[in-house]
């Protein structure tokens, strides 16, 4: 997961109490993070953690959006009573790659977007990762609804990377500016071709059928 970071203090992501503790790995730039190939896999959930000081850290804000999404998807308490809010994939590691600096109520939930996403994606792949979440988008190509769609290079990097590792799948949000951008309001890396984009609406457009 690509986000805010996630909190490991939270039952869903703790570690069992023999556990080794997790290896964040600090980067000095984005070609470094590339490179980056530890993980440990014998952890019970976190076997990798990423991040740029300065630009990120070592932990989601107070919000805990990353470690809500995480949570959404592969969370699994400690606590088996509380089994019943586990994720979709209970049984599934995870590969952070932390987008944030939460230290402040200023900063929660402000998240710095890669310029070479393939930063996040070529550690998780390292890692034993195969399903990439991202929790970031770039905001919709046009806020005219009339106007047409157009493929960006983030979405070519996209589409560069699955076709470089067909193993993998990259799922991104469809983006919030539904109620801005009408029906071009897409944001960028959705519209990646070799992707999945995951998005909702409370709109009747007509289109439902």
């Amino acid at each position: 997961v690509s986000d805010t970071g996630v909190d490991e203090k939270s039952c869903f992501f703790a570690n069992t109490p023999n556990e080794l503790p997790i290896s964040r790995i600090n980067c000095s730039d984005e070609e470094t993070c590339r490179a980056v190939t530890f993980s440990r896999p014998e952890r019970r959930k976190v076997v990798q953690y990423v991040f740029i000081p300065g630009r990120s850290d070592e932990t989601d804000g107070p919000s805990g959006l990353g470690t809500g999404a995480a949570g959404a998807a592969v969370g699994a308490c400690l606590d088996s009573s509380m089994s019943a809010a586990d994720g979709s994939a209970p049984r599934a590691q995870l590969a952070v790659f932390d987008l944030s600096v939460s230290d402040s109520v200023a900063e929660d939930g402000a998240y710095t977007i890669l310029s070479d996403p393939l930063a996040a994606w070529l550690p998780q792949n390292a890692s034993g990762a195969r399903i990439h979440l991202n929790g970031w988008t770039l905001g919709p190509t046009s806020t005219s609804a009339a106007a047409a769609y157009t493929y960006t290079a983030e979405e070519a990097a996209a589409d560069a990377f699955s076709f470089d590792n067909p193993e993998n799948l990259l799922i991104f949000p469809s983006g919030d500016q539904g109620a801005k951008g009408g029906l071009s309001s897409l944001a960028w890396s959705a519209g990646c071709k070799n992707g999945i984009s995951v998005g909702a609406s409370s709109m009747r457009l007509g289109l439902e059928d």
